[in-house]
């Protein structure tokens, strides 16, 4: 990995963050993170990853997101002082909702147990 796309995915992380706020209309109930950026060594494409609350949201959230991917991206291209708008792509990042099913399932054993 290049010295500088540690600095660059950070970048788009934060960058895209405000941007999604910015720019697009999600339910008012919900969360979305971007809990990590994985940019190809010469920038021309980023896995963004995104952790979406509740869970019941993340499939039409996602297809809004990839819906609007393009609007995204130029946002971005404005912001970032790069030679190239990496062309994202949005992926579901499930780690979350993994660790609420866990935590449910355990508090379920500790109730029973009681």
């Amino acid at each position: 990995m290049k010295p500088r796309l540690p600095s660059v995915n950070m970048l788009i992380q934060k960058d895209l963050s405000a941007i999604i706020r910015r720019v697009l209309e999600l339910p008012p109930a919900s969360l979305v993170t971007i809990t990590k950026v994985r940019s190809a060594a010469n920038l021309q494409s980023a896995k963004v990853f995104v952790s979406i609350m509740p869970d019941s949201e993340a499939r039409p959230i996602m297809d809004y997101l990839a819906k609007n991917r393009f609007i995204l991206q130029q946002e971005l291209f404005k912001n970032l002082k790069t030679k190239f708008s990496p062309k994202i792509e949005f992926v579901y990042d499930e780690i979350e909702a993994r660790a609420n099913k866990i935590e449910r399932i355990l508090d379920g054993l500790q109730n029973s147990n009681d």
